[in-house]
């Protein structure tokens, strides 16, 4: 009998050890758990707040070499109206005027940058051209991305703000804009094409550009801003559409 309780004592005892050691192992796993996350939301406070940008990939060398051209100096994407183009300058601004991307003759042309801006990153004041078509012969002449610009004559179209973001992207970096003013020029006033003011100067070049205006933000442009312009024809009767961006980021 002694033997028989001995026996019992000593599995009880052994069940005893192994349920406190069962327990003990859950309780460290829980802590060292707990411990983690912890850990974890320390990671995410020291890092929140920060925005950090992505590597810019440069895919303008990839264009060229498809489109067999090296006068790609960017590209233009306008997200709200589903325009995204590649950019081309010239040492002239005629010949995009009825070439394409391809250097093939088209009375529709391409999207060019002003000749006479020499650095595609840091110009005070970047001019791009497109065609848009004559109503009369739209079916000839379907899609030309900048008659989408003539939605920014619209009032409730230009005050979203979504639809006023731009980007340009060059060899260099990607660059974020928004539109500040729509104004319609006539095509004889060629002042939004004087690229080259500085000071004071160019603060009044803007202000008179932007006495002419349809719609503008009045947001403040400063000497060091870089400002982004889009021009395209407009009908009946003949003028210029001058869509104005600045740089944000």
């Amino acid at each position: 009998m002694k033997t028989k309780f001995k026996l019992k004592l000593k599995k009880e005892w052994i069940i005893l050890i192994a349920s406190i050691l069962v327990i003990g192992t859950i309780i460290t796993v829980c802590l060292v758990i707990n411990n983690n996350r912890k850990n974890d939301k320390n990671n995410v406070k020291e890092v929140s707040g920060k925005v950090e940008k992505d590597p810019y990939i440069n895919h303008l060398p990839e264009a060229r070499a498809e489109y067999d051209n090296e006068d790609i100096v960017g590209e233009l994407e306008i997200p709200s109206l589903e325009i995204k183009e590649y950019i081309l300058q010239r040492d002239n601004n005629d010949y995009y005027l009825t070439h394409n991307i391809h250097k093939e003759y088209t009375i529709k042309g391409d999207i060019f940058m002003d000749y006479q801006v020499t650095d595609v990153d840091d110009f005070r004041e970047i001019n791009i051209f497109g065609h848009n078509v004559d109503p009369r012969y739209k079916a000839q002449y379907p899609d030309l991305p900048f008659e989408k610009l003539l939605q920014y004559q619209d009032p409730e179209f230009f005050n979203n703000e979504e639809n006023r973001k731009l980007i340009y992207r060059t060899d260099k970096d990607e660059y974020q804009y928004e539109i500040f003013m729509v104004s319609q020029i006539e095509k004889a006033d060629n002042e939004h094409m004087m690229v080259y003011y500085e000071g004071q100067e160019y603060l009044d070049h803007i202000k008179l550009l932007r006495s002419k205006a349809l719609y503008d933000t009045n947001v403040e442009i400063t000497e060091e801003d870089k400002i982004f312009e889009m021009q395209t024809c407009l009908f009946n009767p003949p003028r210029l559409l001058l869509i104005m961006a600045k740089r944000v980021a």
